[in-house]
């Protein structure tokens, strides 16, 4: 006896000293830690890139500068008739070296270019010794369609836009890693919760067990009695067993999904009831200045300008062009710039379409399709928006009610384990009874749990929508 005591309690001493050891993590230090994952690290890198190539539009309205080189050297052998009627093969060797330096500048607000360039070009017939130096000290053109299409007017318009539509998608992305992890967290405590469940209950058969083992002993319950109790330690620790397994599988997932390392002597805190209002008239107001609204006014603009495009393309054209320049030449270096030659250039340029059988009218007639049903279609989404939002608050309201049903079953399943005890005991109840009540109890709370749960993953997609640029 002094033995057993011995044994039972260096057990209970391992016990009290791993549960001291056992590290508790809650929900929120993964959430907190997202930047681990790997799906976080390609959004963030994802999102860069397209700051970067949003800012590809801000920099072509700079001006452009390009400096050109080239030393083209040639040689050839040609056949020549002499005028005595004879042939001669004659070498010639020839040098052509250039230097250019030319700047172009759009005018965003017109369409409109205007280019500025420089060079200087150097000749040489190495045969007949002959030398050329050429100069353009400075060429300014200015180039302007006059009706045409300024794609600089819309795509400013959209490139805006599109970069508060990748802020918000770079948040929506986040939310979204985040619910990911937060429900392969949820399903791991799930697990973990009905193992303990289990053995809670381990712990109450095998009390009861020792008592009917102690009946049985003393003539007051049959060997049936021992062996059903038996038969459902053994049936629980299955359950138990099983449990485990599944439980680490989840624990591989959650360390997948979150990119944290997790050990054996982690326990995951259960996730708290959270409460939160959802006002739908603020959710849907919310809805018209997200990305909801900015995606398809974006949409709506690419229509507009595919419209003016359509039309224009279709339509008489007329463009602009003057210049002005100083150029000079000379066979000596010295002498290039001295006197110099001026150039004056105005060119007013007409497209007249005379015939395409009707295309550009039926090109214009689908670009005013495309519009409209643009705008239907914006409307078309709104309204299942909005379906999917009263869906979402009925869904918070069912889980809601739920909770405050199991409460209340969980509380009067606890009392109904106490009193089936007692009456298991007494001879007046079945052991099978017994059983069923246990397992009930172990599926309400993991039913309540559950809900719990899913109310607080709800909340992910309420503030996915709250989402505002």
């Amino acid at each position: 006896m002094i033995e057993i005591k011995k044994t039972l309690l260096i057990i209970l001493i391992m016990s009290t000293l791993k549960g001291y050891c056992q590290k508790s993590l809650d929900i929120y230090y993964f959430l907190d830690n997202i930047d681990n994952t790997h799906s976080y690290k390609i959004a963030s890198n994802n999102y860069k890139i397209q700051k970067l190539q949003n800012d590809f539009f801000r920099k072509s309205l700079y001006p452009n500068v390009n400096l050109d080189l080239s030393i083209p050297y040639q040689r050839s052998i040609s056949e020549v008739t002499q005028p005595d009627g004879t042939l001669k093969f004659i070498e010639r060797n020839y040098l052509n070296s250039n230097a250019s330096l030319s700047t172009s500048q759009v005018i965003p607000f017109t369409g409109g270019t205007i280019n500025l360039s420089n060079s200087i070009n150097y000749s040489r017939d190495f045969n007949n010794n002959y030398t050329n130096f050429s100069s353009n000290w400075v060429n300014l053109s200015f180039r302007q369609p006059i009706n045409g299409y300024n794609s600089y007017k819309w795509d400013k318009k959209i490139n805006n836009l599109i970069k508060k539509k990748d802020s918000l998608d770079y948040l929506k992305n986040t939310i979204k890693i985040q619910y990911d992890i937060a429900k392969a967290y949820i399903d791991a405590e799930n697990v973990q919760l009905k193992s303990f469940l289990l053995t809670e209950n381990i712990k109450k058969v095998k009390t009861i067990l020792n008592e009917v083992s102690e009946k049985y002993k003393h003539g007051r319950a049959i060997k049936t009695d021992v062996t059903q109790m038996e038969l459902s330690v053994i049936k629980l620790n299955g359950y138990l067993k099983a449990n485990s397994i599944e439980y680490e599988n989840m624990l591989n997932e959650l360390e997948r999904v979150s990119g944290i390392e997790i050990h054996d002597s982690i326990k995951l805190a259960g996730v708290q009831e959270i409460e939160y209002l959802i006002d739908k008239d603020q959710l849907i107001r919310n809805l018209d200045y997200n990305g909801f609204e900015l995606e398809w006014l974006i949409n709506e603009i690419k229509a507009e300008a595919n419209l003016d495009k359509t039309k224009k393309e279709g339509s008489i054209s007329l463009n602009l062009q003057a210049g002005v320049g100083v150029n000079s030449s000379s066979t000596e270096f010295s002498r290039l710039f001295n006197a110099p030659l001026q150039t004056q250039f105005l060119t007013l340029g007409v497209s007249i379409p005379i015939l395409d059988w009707g295309i550009s009218k039926d090109r214009v007639t689908i670009a005013l399709i495309e519009r409209e049903n643009t705008k239907l279609k914006k409307d078309e989404d709104k309204d299942e928006h909005i379906k999917l939002i009263e869906e979402l608050i009925s869904y918070s309201w069912n889980l809601k009610t739920q909770m405050l049903a199991l409460k209340e079953q969980i509380i009067l399943s606890e009392k109904l384990i106490i009193d089936y005890k007692e009456l298991l005991l007494l001879g007046k109840l079945t052991i099978s009874d017994f059983n069923n009540q246990l397992y009930e109890n172990i599926n309400l709370s993991i039913e309540y749990e559950k809900l719990k749960n899913n109310l607080f993953l709800l909340k992910f997609r309420i503030d996915e929508l709250n989402l505002k640029y």
